[in-house]
């Protein structure tokens, strides 16, 4: 599922990229955003709310700018270059992780409306966008005039469906709504729908925003011609390691490395690369090993520089909260955003499935499927994330790689994508039993059935 950051290869990556003094330049500035975001009464305010992000654009914009202009000098500059420039776009990205933070507040942690307005492929560079200014100019109002909250998709890793998101925050259930500018004029759900009446023809992302807004109305997630209602749990337990994680963290902070059990089946370990012990290479590789038992079997493991890497290819983790939300400090917080603090978890097979016959279930895992287990090829993402169909058909489904299966009456439900939020939210056995149970007393007996799991809870571990 991931590259071990022990790996000598990643090491030295790491070490190449990240440990530089470039970054204190932009340091203080950056925390200072980030503190502005997680200040809820501040962020109270729909002006204050919009502000921030625009403040947030002016910064990607020059980034972009900066990024654009070195790819030129590394035809005659070569490596040295280079390097500045994945500098830059980690820069960039320390920007756009505070965006999505706001995002995720903003919608509630809801997942299924952020899944929904993921589902698109990297809108790009945001410097020298036609429509700017009408972007602009029209968030402004909504949020002057209206006292909404407005998000701006291009700040953003996560929003890629519309321009900007509107949400009214005296209206509940919250249902967001999307709005792509053209020129002067904003197309909404509501024009849309006049297009049609009229008989006139649709362009793709009109499609897709009519597409995206009915899913969020009608609280249904549709894909491979099969609708999935939003299944809203409200399970015993939300609980989590996260808190446990940042004290190794801190520990990491003052010796350089710390690492151990979260529970019997998940590993962690930190390494902080800015601590004196680890200045070079030779000594991140000899503090990064473990010292979990080896004949221990891993089944999946994560690591920040995995998060770091994707984001820097253009994509984005569509499922799990960005690490601007984890109730680290601030410091650590950008650390990990600029790579200078690397974290691991590695989930151990046979204490996984020990941990789940303790509580009465049973873990089947297809190892065959497991073993054929690949991201999409490119062309296929693109096919998938620029179709006029939102989610087209063979799709990202969900497989049956790990089954969670209740002996006393044989319900059966997939949570390869859970154990997979485990490695990157440090979600427990408990965890997912208590969705998984709330999911079986609905279920139709002899039936397959199909939702969107919707953790009603999920909100509360992020404060």
């Amino acid at each position: 599922m991931s590259t071990k950051i022990s790996d000598t290869e990643k090491i030295r990556e790491i070490v190449e990229l990240f440990s530089s003094p470039y970054y204190d330049t932009f340091r203080p500035y950056i925390k200072r955003l980030l503190r502005l975001s997680r200040n809820e009464k501040f962020m109270s305010v729909p002006t204050n709310h919009l502000a921030l992000q625009l403040a947030i654009l002016e910064s990607l914009e020059e980034g972009d700018a900066s990024v654009s202009q070195g790819r030129k000098k590394e035809r005659t500059e070569g490596k040295g270059q280079e390097l500045q420039n994945k500098r830059n776009q980690t820069i960039s990205l320390a920007f756009r992780l505070i965006a999505d933070g706001i995002a995720w507040r903003t919608l509630k942690f809801n997942r299924f409306h952020l899944r929904v307005l993921s589902q698109a492929r990297s809108p790009g560079p945001v410097n020298d966008k036609e429509g700017r200014a009408a972007e602009e100019l029209q968030a402004k109002r909504v949020a002057e005039e209206l006292g909404h909250f407005v998000l701006f998709n291009d700040v953003t890793n996560i929003l890629r469906v519309g321009d900007l998101i509107f949400i009214n925050p005296n209206k509940e259930p919250q249902r967001p709504a999307i709005a792509e500018m053209k020129k002067k004029k904003m197309i909404l759900f509501t024009s849309i729908g006049k297009k049609i009446k009229i008989g006139m023809t649709l362009n793709k992302q009109e499609v897709r925003l009519l597409q995206a807004q009915i899913a969020i109305l009608s609280n249904t997630f549709t894909a491979d011609r099969r609708n999935a209602p939003v299944l809203d749990v409200v399970p015993k337990s939300i609980k989590d390691k996260l808190r446990e994680a940042n004290n190794m963290v801190v520990r990491a902070n003052k010796v350089g490395s710390c690492e151990g059990f979260l529970t019997p089946y998940m590993y962690f370990s930190a390494l902080d690369l800015t601590h004196p012990m680890l200045k070079d290479e030779k000594r991140v590789k000899k503090t990064g090993g473990t010292d979990a038992p080896q004949d221990l079997v891993p089944l999946a493991f994560w690591s920040s520089y995995d998060t770091i890497s994707i984001y820097k290819e253009h994509e984005v983790l569509r499922s799990s909260a960005p690490i601007t939300v984890f109730p680290f400090s601030m410091d650590n917080i950008i650390k990990l955003v600029f790579g200078e603090l690397l974290t691991q978890v590695v989930i151990y097979r046979e204490p996984l499935i020990k941990a789940f016959e303790d509580k009465g279930w049973k873990l089947v895992i297809n190892d065959t499927a497991l073993d054929r287990y690949n991201q999409q090829l490119d062309k296929d993402r693109i096919k998938y994330f620029s179709s006029h169909v939102l989610f087209p058909e063979g799709g990202f489904q969900e497989g049956d790689y790990m089954m969670l299966t209740n002996p006393n009456n044989g319900f059966r439900w997939p949570i390869f994508n859970m154990v997979t939020q485990m490695t990157q939210e440090y979600t427990t056995v408990d965890y997912i039993i208590s969705q998984v149970e709330q999911i079986m007393k609905i279920a139709t007996p002899g039936k397959v059935n199909a939702f969107f799991l919707e953790n009603a809870r999920d909100v509360e571990r992020w404060h």
